[in-house]
């Protein structure tokens, strides 16, 4: 007996049965197409290896229009942030930060060490790695000023608290120490070729920021902040399914 194929018989109503079948099939147990990484999020060089385990196809885009300077932005599916964007270095709460950027330093930061009076109640740009965030951003996306998060940079992390407030519709900034602990050298020579600066930066936007909402310690002091950052931002990133050689 010669069978006859029902899909390109001239059954033209077999055809559209079998199809609207299978289709419901499909949303019944679950055999849609799966999600990818978002087209905007290619994740740049050397970082492949901290990110894997994030689950970044589950992951929502954050709809444009994308501050200045940022190539993408997404919400993880735990809520944190997830920011592609370059990287200025941001001289503030130094006790030298007039003298490191002539234009733009400031003696200082957003947050502040409570109970601490006069310049070291404010987190010091050489010492400590930080992140900036532009004005506005934090409370848009579930974060506060004193969230700690994860910076990637060509292969190597830093972990970093986020200490100050920028210009809105800006984005990507970090702290001397910041920039030292991904092992770029933000000093440059000034105008006059003579006094040094942080007017450098990573121009490329190739530098990953994960902050973890939530996560602000409930205690700051300048002699266990480091220790605090590190603590805290692995147990965070780690826990999120990131990796740490």
């Amino acid at each position: 007996m010669e069978l006859k194929p029902t899909f390109f018989s001239g059954d033209h109503t077999s055809f559209l049965t079998t199809i609207l079948a299978i289709s419901l099939f499909s949303m019944i147990f679950g055999c849609a197409p799966k999600r990818v990484i978002p087209a905007r999020m290619q994740l740049p060089t050397g970082s492949e290896y901290f990110l894997r385990g994030l689950q970044l196809s589950k992951a929502e885009e954050i709809p444009g229009p994308l501050p200045a300077d940022a190539k993408t932005i997404l919400r993880l599916e735990n809520g944190s942030i997830l920011i592609l964007a370059d990287m200025d270095i941001d001289a503030d709460g130094s006790p030298r930060a007039k003298s490191l950027d002539p234009l733009f330093g400031q003696l200082q930061t957003s947050l502040r060490y409570p109970g601490i009076d006069g310049q070291r109640q404010f987190i010091d740009s050489e010492a400590i790695p930080y992140f900036v965030l532009p004005l506005g951003f934090a409370e848009e996306h579930g974060l506060e000023l004193g969230d700690i998060g994860v910076v990637i940079y060509m292969g190597r992390h830093s972990f970093a608290i986020y200490a100050d407030n920028g210009p809105v519709g800006k984005i990507g900034e970090g702290s001397i120490q910041l920039a030292r602990q991904l092992g770029y050298t933000p000093w440059v020579y000034w105008l006059d070729n003579e006094t040094f600066s942080t007017h450098g930066a990573i121009c490329e936007t190739e530098v990953v920021y994960v902050v973890f909402p939530g996560t602000k310690p409930t205690e700051l002091a300048p002699d266990t902040i480091n220790e605090t950052i590190s603590r805290v931002g692995a147990n965070s990133f780690q826990s999120q399914g990131g990796r740490i050689p």
